[in-house]
C-alpha cells in the first residue's frame, strides 16, 4: 500500500499489492447480554449490527479525547470477528495507528504506518481469542474532532479500496469540545456497493472483567451522543 495524491490533491490509500488481513468469524453474541444503544430492530435477525465491547468503547473515548486535544486525527483497525454469516461484528479491541500520520482534517495510511497496525492487529486478535472463534481485523476508526459524524470522500475511497468485506466497517469518533460531548457513528459496504450507516449500534455486557458501573455509563454516554 502506498498513499498518493487523490483527487482533491490529498493523499489517498492506493492498494499496489495484496497484504494479508487475518479475518475471522464466530459465534455471534446473546441478544439478552447487549443493551442496543441505537437502530432499528429488537435483535440481530435483519439489518447489519454492530456490538461494541465496554472496554474498546472506553479506550476509543479516550482516543478521541487525546485527538480533540491535540487538534488531529487518530486512527486504527478494528479487531474483533463477524458472526451470523454476516449479521453483524463484535468489536473488542484496536490496534492504534501511528499519532504523527493525523493532521487537523485527514489521516494518512502510509507504508509504516501500515506496518504497525498489522502487527498490532496480530497481537490484539491472539489476546483476545476465546471459545466465540477466532478475532481479526473488522474495520477502522478514525476521530473527527470540533466536526460532524460523516465520512469524507478520502475516507470512502479509504474504505473501499483498503477495507473490501462487506462486513468491515468504518467508525468515527467525533469529539466536540472539553465538556465531554462526542458524536460516533460507523458505516459499512451496501449491497449496492456504496456506503450507509450500520442498522444497529448494540453494547455489549458479556465480556469478562468488564465494570457495570463503566457499562451503566457508556450505556447513557453513547446513548446521548451517537452519530449515525
Amino acid at each position: 500500500m502506498t498513499a498518493s495524491p487523490g483527487p482533491s490533491g490529498a493523499p489517498a490509500l492506493v492498494v499496489r499489492r495484496r497484504v494479508p488481513v487475518p479475518r475471522a468469524a464466530g459465534v455471534g453474541p446473546d441478544p439478552s447480554d447487549c443493551v442496543r444503544l441505537a437502530g432499528a430492530g429488537a435483535d440481530f435477525s435483519r439489518g447489519f449490527h454492530v456490538v461494541l465491547a465496554p472496554r474498546l468503547a472506553a479506550a476509543l473515548r479516550r482516543e478521541a479525547r487525546g485527538s480533540l486535544a491535540e487538534g488531529r486525527e487518530r486512527a486504527g483497525w478494528l479487531i474483533g470477528h463477524v458472526f451470523g454469516g454476516g449479521a453483524g461484528v463484535v468489536l473488542a479491541d484496536y490496534a492504534a495507528g501511528p499519532r504523527d500520520r493525523g493532521s487537523r482534517a485527514r489521516y494518512q495510511f502510509d507504508p509504516d504506518a501500515v506496518a504497525v497496525l498489522l502487527e498490532g492487529v496480530a497481537r490484539g486478535a491472539d489476546a483476545i481469542r476465546s471459545a466465540r472463534g477466532p478475532a481479526g481485523r473488522v474495520g477502522w476508526f478514525h476521530t473527527h474532532p470540533r466536526m460532524e459524524v460523516f465520512l469524507s470522500d478520502l475516507d470512502r475511497e479509504v474504505h473501499l479500496t483498503a477495507f473490501t468485506a462487506v462486513t468491515d466497517v468504518a467508525m468515527v469518533w467525533a469529539p466536540q469540545d472539553d465538556a465531554g460531548e462526542d458524536r460516533l457513528g460507523a458505516f459499512r459496504r451496501g449491497t449496492d456497493g456504496e456506503l450507509a450507516p450500520v442498522d444497529g449500534w448494540w453494547l455489549g455486557m458479556e465480556a469478562a472483567g468488564d465494570d457495570p458501573g463503566q457499562v451503566a455509563d457508556l450505556r447513557a454516554w453513547i446513548g446521548a451522543r451517537r452519530g449515525p
